[in-house]
């Protein structure tokens, strides 16, 4: 039984290497380049690729852009401006200098740079199509290393955010004791079906841990797939229905 196990071990460990290869990660990398120049490159994040390392030890859009330029350039920096949950795809911008990277930080410090996204959530009552509104919350995450759920507190539901408002509720979610944060997600209903309601969701004046998955979820719509933030009941719903015996019979 041991030796068995050591065998799977040592073919895991084989497996892993050869994934983690650099011309495997360069060439990932370029499948998925949407843009590049001479100082930011764009990649199409595929869902459960880490946008940063962490303590699973796999391959991160960094490693992988590092690969990729180290192939194309002979250079050796690359640097994520902005993170996406792991289960989250879409498109992400490394810059590939470091002087890129400042202006990249810079920028998205400022909220100069508008990032949209896209989910298909449970539409929860209110979720009807056109619906929008701002979420304002008071969030908290425990940095340990572990991905923790978000705490949540709504602070107010909003029609609108407006750029005065972030001082007032930054001073609300503060006043809350030590971690809370100010999180305003806005979101707009573009198309409801069988239950489920795809939303474009935007951040304003905060990018928080978890900030738009915690905040549609704690707003009763979850983010379908979604294994953190949606009830188990809530996702094996969803299979069923995708499977087509979401029917009821009498």
């Amino acid at each position: 039984m041991l030796r068995r196990t050591m065998c799977w071990l040592v073919v895991a460990a084989r497996t892993r290497a050869l994934s983690t290869s650099p011309r495997r990660l360069a060439d990932v990398f370029r499948e998925r380049l949407l843009f590049e120049d001479n100082h930011v490159l764009v990649v199409d994040k595929p869902a459960g690729m880490l946008s940063q390392g962490d303590r699973t030890g796999d391959a991160c859009v960094n490693e992988h852009a590092k690969a990729y330029l180290a192939e194309t350039r002979n250079t050796k920096f690359a640097a994520a401006a902005h993170r996406l949950d792991r289960p989250v795809s879409g498109c992400l911008a490394v810059a590939a200098t470091s002087k890129a990277a400042a202006r990249l930080s810079k920028a998205f410090a400022k909220g100069t740079v508008d990032k949209r996204y896209l989910a298909v959530v449970a539409a929860a009552a209110d979720f009807k199509r056109g619906a929008r509104a701002c979420l304002v919350d008071a969030t908290r995450t425990r940095d340990d290393g572990r991905a923790r759920k978000a705490e949540v507190r709504r602070l107010a539901v909003l029609e609108e955010w407006a750029p005065g408002e972030a001082k007032r509720r930054a001073a609300e979610a503060a006043a809350l004791g030590a971690g809370w944060k100010l999180a305003a997600t806005e979101y707009r209903v573009l198309a409801t079906a069988g239950g489920a309601a795809l939303v474009e969701v935007a951040l304003r004046d905060s990018g928080r841990r978890h900030q738009i998955r915690a905040a549609l979820s704690h707003a009763g719509a979850p983010i379908l797939g979604d294994a953190k933030y949606v009830s188990r009941s809530v996702n094996q719903s969803e299979q069923r229905r995708r499977r087509g015996c979401d029917a009821d019979i009498p």
